[in-house]
């Protein structure tokens, strides 16, 4: 699982939705978690039962930094990449 390179163009609160199909796929995630590293910051949430996507919020600055996502498959072991991230700023 490889990173992102992105740069954060202005400081705030970022949504991150994390799937592994595109979004007109509704096929539940089989990952027991969800985890996202960026900006020094790492959080895990756990994936509900028929969810077909997992939401983080994390503030950032601004600034040159990766991204990394991971979906943890309910078998265990170190994950696989979450194939699709969509990336929103919120006010």
């Amino acid at each position: 699982n490889g990173f992102w390179a992105v740069n954060v163009v202005r400081t705030g609160k970022y949504r991150f939705t994390l799937r592994d199909r595109p979004t007109h796929v509704q096929q539940a995630l089989t990952a027991s978690q969800a985890r996202l590293r960026i900006g020094g910051i790492e959080q895990t949430l756990p994936v509900k039962k028929g969810a077909t996507a997992v939401t983080f919020f994390i503030d950032l600055n601004a600034g040159p930094t990766e991204l990394q996502a991971w979906l943890d498959e309910k078998r265990g072991g170190t994950g696989r990449g979450a194939y699709f991230v969509e990336v929103e700023r919120v006010e």
